[in-house]
């Protein structure tokens, strides 16, 4: 989480850090704004998103994102899924756990590996660049770089890219049921 910190600084005052309200936030968000404010982030910087009327509206909501930050040791799963088909771009390191692979996995079935950082520095960097939608990394060369990443985003759901395509998947799964039997 210290990442965190670093990336709202680097990106500025007007960046914001969201989480979605779950069982447990009230005890959390608590936490995460004293460790905000010892790292000199204006704790009102954090803010719950609350439960949406329709499942519709969380995606507007996350296409609205600039930017989604995969935890370290357990990833985005079905959230992650929910980011990508949104079309938001999300940020991860994968480790050797399994847990930490999940998104690293979605991103390259959606061909956006551009988004997957070798290490926590490199994700940060990549995180700041992303947010910025500038040039700091050499992975985004140039604001069409950037723009092929939202194209891949969108064009794999759209096109009911890999992780999308329940057909398939259906169909997959059958022909591997049958082949069990």
């Amino acid at each position: 989480a210290s990442s965190w910190w670093t990336i709202l600084s680097r990106l500025g005052s007007k960046s914001t850090l969201s989480f979605v309200k779950y069982q447990y936030w009230q005890h959390a968000l608590p936490t995460l704004r004293q460790h905000a404010k010892d790292h000199g982030i204006d704790p009102s910087r954090l803010t719950v998103w609350g439960k949406t009327k329709s499942f519709e509206d969380h995606l507007l909501r996350v296409r609205n994102a600039s930017l989604f930050l995969d935890t370290e040791f357990y990833n985005a799963h079905t959230g992650g899924i929910d980011v990508l088909w949104a079309g938001c771009p999300a940020v991860t390191t994968p480790s050797d756990l399994f847990s930490s692979r999940v998104l690293a996995s979605l991103l390259y079935f959606q061909n956006a590996t551009q988004l997957i950082a070798r290490n926590e520095e490199d994700f940060t960097d990549l995180a700041v660049a992303v947010g910025k939608a500038t040039v700091s990394d050499s992975r985004l060369a140039n604001a069409q770089a950037m723009r092929h990443v939202w194209d891949a985003l969108d064009n794999g759901r759209l096109a009911k890219g890999a992780i999308f395509d329940t057909q398939a998947w259906v169909d997959n799964i059958e022909r591997a049921l049958t082949h069990a039997v």
